[in-house]
């Protein structure tokens, strides 16, 4: 609302505002205190704005004053370094036209100057190839190959091109003499037990450099390894050990270490692509092995010595075990467990027949001190008591001997007493979990309350096992099936994981344009595992339908996690330090994607080892991103717990950036186009 015209001309802040119309209201408004009291307010306002209006302006004539000395003094700065531009423009004037002068004088003799530097190149390596020989023979001396090979194949073309040069050729014969020796000596090595793994491989790649075929090395190296593999072998089967420890420690362990060191360096110093005559030579050993390992320990006919059969068993079952983790072409885990599986089950067949043939000898005494006397009750009392502590001695000592087996420091002792269906479907435990939950969930308690009924125990209950244990203990082993299936699906994922990583020359993968065909059989293989447990198993609360870069639950580390890895930046192979642990033994209930979540865990964690164990290019880099980048995208629509899934994409991405020769990731616009492209095919 507007205000009317005498309001605006008694306002003292209005552009209208009249004194004398003022005054003259507060005559007639105002007694004589109060125009005292307004007087001496005034008075003070305008004594203030005055002493206000001195200060403004002395501050800004102070400001003033600054301003005009800076603007003084830039000028006379602008002045000199107008002066000092101008000297040098002066100087730079005379140094072009010196320079102009000195290339008018070069001009002319440019073409000797460049005559005299090949000329002295030449010398200079001349006197090199000279003095080779004499290099080449203290090196030898001092047994350094490495630095004698790397110099004659720095000089090898400039031998070529001289060697027809009279004054050339015998220095030329000399350094072909001694890289032969050099050869010969490199050879003595591949055949020898002296050396490390270290050297062996070494004087195979200086024998490459050195032009032997790779084929020919090969064929050496696999008959030296049969040579020696073989004298192992010999000596297994010949047998000539004290006991069956001994058997398994200088026997045994030296057999395995010898395939293991074998097993070990042949893929680093060979192609994969023609090892079939290596892998049949190491499966036919193997095999052969397993032969005469079963018969020695099925050759122990004793059940005294049980503990030293046990620590025998033991020491083979380790060393069995760690040359299986240098094979990826098969599982002789299997084969491990199988050993240890017959040689139990022979000590359990000895415990048997000793208590068999004690209590038959123990009975023929019985029997026999009967026939020839007439004894009384009490003697025939006494004879049945030997009888009966004989026979529960006898099945003590055999159930010791056998606990040996279930030690907490003997590493088998933890084989899944269901190893026996291992050869059967995995979907076996899935299908007994859920009857075993079902059963604890509806019929248990109904079954117990009816027996409780039809056999009047209702009176003796605080005798009987109560509902609530029972329902905990097939619960329990319920959870623990269900877990076996995981651990199964998970190594079947573990395996194609394996696949993806070791069919494939990383140092030499070409740029990335597409999803390789292993990442999708992974994404395959969990689809149709969630499809498998899918019909049996309750499902979660199903996520919206979203894109699965949008909207994850994760906490801000891996924000920057995640962030790092799609930028491009290498620091995400430091914040794994920093990351969750991921726990991989966690109980399993019996919810579809927990079971899913179980598997994906077991299979990713077994890339990210796998991935540690190799080289890569930088194309090799960008390929795992790529594929990595579609495991993600693919996977997190069968796994409920993201931020597990992301960590572990994350840490194979990681450990590869670590493994990587010349570390750097695609542009995430890049990768992800070529994802969208692969999942179009």
């Amino acid at each position: 609302m507007e205000s009317s015209p005498e309001k605006s001309q008694l306002n003292l802040n209005s552009s209208d505002f009249e004194a004398e119309s003022y005054v003259q209201n507060l005559l007639q408004k105002k007694g004589l205190d109060e125009l005292v009291a307004i007087e001496e307010d005034m008075v003070q306002n305008v004594r203030r704005l005055d002493s206000e209006m001195h200060q403004l302006v002395y501050e800004n004539y102070s400001k003033f004053l600054t301003a005009t000395n800076t603007v003084r003094n830039m000028q006379t700065e602008f002045q000199k370094m107008s002066d000092d531009m101008g000297n040098l423009t002066n100087k730079m004037d005379k140094i072009a036209d010196l320079s102009g002068s000195l290339c008018n004088v070069f001009d002319r003799h440019r073409q000797n100057v460049r005559k005299l530097t090949d000329a002295s190149k030449t010398v200079k390596g001349l006197q090199y190839i000279v003095k080779l020989p004499q290099r080449l023979q203290n090196l030898i001396d001092q047994k350094d190959f490495t630095k004698a090979v790397s110099s004659y194949i720095a000089v090898k073309p400039k031998l070529d091109l001289y060697k027809d040069v009279p004054s050339m050729t015998g220095i030329c014969n000399d350094c072909h003499e001694l890289i032969q020796e050099v050869e010969e000596r490199l050879r003595e090595r591949l055949t020898s037990r002296l050396i490390s793994s270290d050297d062996l491989i070494d004087a195979v790649k200086m024998l490459k450099e050195l032009g032997i075929p790779e084929s020919e090395l090969e064929t050496k190296m696999v008959e030296t390894w049969k040579e020696q593999i073989e004298a192992e072998l010999t000596a297994l089967k010949k047998n000539e050990f004290e006991d069956i420890l001994e058997f398994a420690e200088n026997g045994c362990c030296n057999f395995l270490t010898t395939l293991s060191i074998s097993a070990n360096i042949y893929p680093q110093l060979f192609s994969s692509d023609n090892n079939q005559r290596f892998i049949s030579m190491i499966d036919e050993f193997m095999e052969e092995f397993e032969k005469i390992v079963n018969q020695r320990f099925c050759a122990e006919i004793s059940g005294r010595e049980c503990a030293l059969y046990v620590r025998a068993l033991d020491r083979v079952y380790r060393k069995l075990a760690a040359c299986d983790r240098l094979i990826f072409w098969k599982d002789y885990n299997i084969l491990n467990n199988d050993i240890v599986v017959k040689a139990a089950a022979h000590q359990i067949a000895i415990g048997r027949k000793n208590i068999v043939s004690l209590f038959t000898s123990t009975f023929s005494e019985v029997i026999e001190e009967t026939r020839n006397t007439q004894l009384s009750a009490a003697e025939i009392s006494q004879l049945i008591h030997k009888l009966e502590q004989n026979f529960l001695v006898s099945v003590k000592t055999t159930l010791a001997n056998l606990l040996l087996f279930t030690a907490s420091d003997i590493t088998f002792s933890s084989i899944d007493t269901a190893s026996q269906f291992l050869d059967s479907s995995s979907y076996a435990f899935l299908i007994l979990a859920q009857f075993i939950n079902i059963m604890q969930k509806k019929h248990i308690t109904y079954l117990i309350d009816l027996c409780q009924e039809q056999f009047r125990l209702t009176e003796r209950l605080m005798e009987l096992t109560l509902n609530v244990t029972i329902c905990e203990k097939l619960d329990e082993i319920g959870k623990l099936l269900l877990k076996a299936y995981a651990d199964l699906k998970g190594s079947e994922m573990s395996a194609l994981c394996s696949e993806s990583v070791n069919n494939m020359d990383w140092l030499k993968a070409e740029e990335p344009k597409i999803v390789r065909d292993e990442i999708k059989k992974i994404i395959e293989f969990v689809k149709e595992v969630s499809e498998q447990t899918a019909v049996l198993l309750t499902d979660l609360p199903r996520k919206q339908q979203r894109s699965p870069d949008l909207g994850r639950n994760i906490t801000p580390r891996h924000v920057a996690s995640t962030s790092t890895f799609e930028t491009g930046s290498l620091s995400s192979a430091l914040e794994k330090m920093w990351t969750e642990k991921v726990e991989y033994n966690t109980v399993i209930d019996f919810k579809h994607e927990v079971v899913l979540l179980a598997i994906v865990k077991i299979g990713l964690k077994s890339l990210v080892e796998f991935s540690r164990l190799l080289l890569f290019s930088c194309n090799g880099l960008q390929q795992m991103q790529v594929d990595c980048l579609f495991l993600k995208q693919k996977l997190w629509q069968f796994v409920h717990d993201e931020h597990v899934l992301n960590s572990l994409i994350d840490e194979v991405v990681a450990s590869v950036v670590i493994q990587c020769t010349e570390p750097r990731l695609l542009e995430p616009s890049v990768a992800n186009l070529i994802c969208e492209k692969s999942d179009s095919n």
